[in-house]
């Protein structure tokens, strides 16, 4: 995945849907996308023990809310579904199970996981990589990831971090009628 392309995402709204359908759910968002861009910084929080993942589709960073917080990542994420569900918009996630990762490559060829031989080199390689995050970045020092800057809204076909940027990332925001809209 190029550098530029990485990304985590916070919350979908919606999914597999004609474009035609998308400006309808941004101007529903309208009053709501100033305190979503903002809300990781007022309520910052952290992830932690980072492992590499898969599924069939891709290979991915993965981490752990700290869960000992009053506010977890997973505080954070429900607070942006109520903002966005508060519009009268209704969130329809690809992905059900809340996670916390950064995707780092999709897969291209399915012979390059074809046969028993090359789906064990490749769990064996996961496994090393995982043994060596577990040693080096887990524990007291270990690494985190703090959830503390703006966030980007996006729109369009956002897979492999494509879409425009609606709102986020120094665009400023106008709202439906041009006009700044008030963070809430």
């Amino acid at each position: 995945m190029p550098p530029e392309n990485m990304h985590i995402t916070l919350l979908e709204i919606t999914h597999s849907r004609p474009p035609s359908a998308i400006p309808p759910l941004i101007s529903a968002l309208s009053p709501v996308i100033p305190a979503i861009i903002k809300a990781p910084a007022k309520t910052p929080s952290r992830l932690i023990k980072p492992l590499v993942s898969f599924d069939a589709a891709a290979v991915a960073l993965s981490f752990v809310p700290v869960a000992d917080e009053k506010f977890s990542y997973h505080h954070l994420r429900r607070d942006l579904f109520a903002l966005a569900s508060s519009t009268g918009v209704e969130v329809g996630s690809r992905y059900v199970v809340p996670s916390a990762h950064a995707t780092l490559a999709r897969f291209i060829y399915g012979e390059d996981h074809d046969s028993k031989e090359k789906m064990e080199k490749w769990m064996e390689a996961i496994e090393k990589i995982n043994e060596w995050l577990v040693e080096t970045y887990w524990g007291d020092n270990g690494l985190e990831w703090v959830v503390d800057q703006e966030l980007v809204l996006r729109e369009g076909r956002l897979w492999y971090g494509g879409g425009e940027t609606v709102a986020g990332e120094g665009v400023e925001w106008k709202g439906v009628d041009g006009g700044e809209v008030e963070s809430i």
